[in-house]
């Protein structure tokens, strides 16, 4: 049977991030039913010959509405704040542009939210030898990727040469990563 809603199924991206989409619609579609069921019980109560339950009513929906914005707010500020994506995503995105052709390494990657979308900031490694034209067409080849994932919203390359110690691991290459950008929630140039 089709709702017409969009669903989680067969889109790419987090199962988590639909599942929480999926949480939130539910506890505003509950918020709505119970902020709107109070009033029509106060009034209902109050044809009953009971004028104060209204009053009464009112400060519960106060209260509920003052805690939900509580909530509602400590589940958002991280958002607000740009935090870095969690760690296993980063990698995933560091995985993804080092398979690109012709990149030797990944030095380092950063990637921020902004809203619901990614950030990233990656700077990738060629060999020295290779012609600027050449680099050139690897890094787009890179934002390509990356941008191509459904979470990311927008993507910088940085393209460096080659360090002469990256050492290839069977099948896939060797991630090479700066400590001093990889998990830092706001980009060292900013």
């Amino acid at each position: 049977m089709t709702t017409g809603y969009p669903t989680s199924e067969g889109l790419p991206g987090s199962p988590d991030t639909w599942a929480t989409a999926r949480q939130r619609g539910c506890v505003h579609a509950r918020n709505d039913v119970l902020v709107g069921s109070l009033p029509r019980l106060g009034f209902a109560l109050a044809r009953w010959r009971l004028p104060a339950a209204d009053s009464w009513l009112a400060i519960v929906v106060a209260l509920y509405l003052a805690i939900a914005g509580v909530r509602l707010a400590r589940q958002n500020l991280g958002l607000v704040m740009s935090p870095a994506a969690p760690e296993a995503r980063r990698d995933e995105l560091a995985r993804l542009a080092a398979r690109v052709e012709g990149v030797s390494a990944i030095d380092a990657l950063i990637a921020t939210w902004a809203g619901a979308a990614l950030h990233v900031y990656v700077e990738i490694a060629v060999d020295g030898a290779t012609s600027v034209r050449v680099a050139h067409d690897i890094a787009h080849a890179g934002e390509a990727r990356l941008a191509g994932e459904v979470d990311v919203a927008r993507v910088v390359v940085h393209v460096g040469p080659a360090n002469d110690e990256v050492k290839r691991v069977e099948g896939e290459k060797e991630l090479q990563r700066s400590s001093r950008c990889v998990g830092r929630s706001t980009p060292e140039w900013s």
